[in-house]
């Protein structure tokens, strides 16, 4: 976008001409030229924008300033919808950027919430075992005096005294030792209970963020204009499809499907034009395709498709159902009716393939499909 940005202040610099008769012929050649490079760095615009995934507030924003960019064609528009476009990307990334910094800060206070709880707890088990300790020792002497007391008595009735006296010592221990044990596992209980609590907070925060993050992968491999898988997508499925073809053979085949002279629709009628016939074939195809089939916009007006149980006559039925489909809808602009046709490449993976090799070859057909007139299916 930058490089894009840079090729419209230079054309705005360039416009810059001398007087006279000269000046009027340099200034048309110079509004020319600039006609020219608008359209390709408005076409090429499109097509970047396409790929960019924002929240929904800043894409409509987006949108929004996308219409206004096909509309408008003057040097200092074109500029100032790049400032605009630059301000919004810029927007959404300070607040994800945000919305990431306070999860982290949020989690790290939980963090040390929860770092403190089990402190607090760990010594108040130290300070417990020490109390019990101590009441143990009391008692141990107090059995070991009463024993003393009993050979050292010269009398029975002094012995029943002085145990008497000694009992009821050790019982009033015994009853201590029971309550600070009940307030002890009380006072662990809840501590416990208070840590699970913050423990819980800390999960249910973690679950937010993975949601979060699930939410922007599966935004990275989605195409905004055709609600289609994006080349990132087609990339890691096709590959991990290779992996298992690989591991275990099986039929896996792929298509490469261009769609004919779209950029004729895009020069005469406009790229808001090219946008919605995209989107309506992407709908088609998505109708029309096997359900076990793997649906991608590889880019521009190209899609690609990728079947793990067709056999060949299959295939090539399926794909030229789908061509047949598409070539008759009714697509009319401006009151004029235009059919829009696909040229196909389709090929079945072999051992020998890896996923340069395969998309090769499909690609190859797809040109030969092309060759042939346009309009068909072309299987190597």
């Amino acid at each position: 976008m930058l490089e894009f940005y840079t090729i419209a202040l230079r054309g705005k610099t360039d416009s810059v001409t001398t007087t006279g008769q000269t000046e009027r012929a340099i200034d048309n050649t110079s509004q020319d030229n600039s006609s020219t490079v608008n359209n390709v760095l408005i076409k090429q615009l499109s097509s970047c924008l396409n790929k960019l995934h924002l929240s929904a507030q800043y894409t409509q924003e987006l949108l929004t300033i996308h219409k206004k960019l096909l509309k408008d064609t003057s040097n200092d528009d074109v500029l100032q919808h790049f400032i605009e476009i630059f301000d919004v990307i810029v927007a959404d990334l300070q607040r994800e950027r945000n919305s990431a910094t306070n999860f982290l800060t949020s989690l790290n206070e939980t963090l040390a919430i929860v770092q403190n709880a089990v402190s607090k707890t760990l010594s108040t088990c130290e300070k417990a075992q020490h109390t019990n300790d101590l009441i143990n020792i009391k008692l141990q002497k107090q059995l070991l005096d009463m024993t003393g007391s009993v050979e050292k008595a010269m009398s029975l009735d002094q012995v029943k005294v002085d145990i008497n006296s000694k009992l009821a010592s050790i019982a009033l221990t015994l009853e201590k030792k029971t309550i600070f044990e009940q307030q002890n596992q009380q006072a662990l209980s809840n501590q416990l209970k208070d840590m699970a609590a913050k423990v819980k907070k800390l999960e249910e925060q973690s679950q937010e963020f993975e949601v979060k993050l699930a939410e922007q992968q599966r935004k990275s491999m989605f195409d905004a204009l055709t609600k289609l898988s994006n080349r990132a997508a087609f990339d890691e499925y096709f590959t991990q499809s290779m992996v298992r073809f690989h591991h275990n053979p099986f039929d896996l085949a792929l298509a490469v499907i261009d769609v004919d002279d779209f950029k004729q629709i895009n020069d005469r009628y406009g790229h808001t034009v090219g946008d919605k016939t995209l989107q309506v074939i992407a709908n088609t195809i998505r109708k029309k395709v096997s359900k076990d089939a793997f649906v991608a916009r590889y880019g521009g007006e190209e899609f690609v498709l990728i079947y793990s149980k067709h056999k060949k006559s299959e295939l090539i039925n399926e794909l030229n159902s789908i061509n047949k489909s598409i070539a008759h809808l009714p697509f009319q602009f401006k009151n004029n009716k235009v059919s829009i046709t696909l040229s196909i490449g389709a090929t079945h993976i072999t051992s020998e393939d890896n996923i340069h090799t395969a998309f090769e070859r499909a690609d190859e057909a797809m040109y030969k499909a092309k060759e042939k007139g346009k309009n068909q299916v072309v299987y190597f």
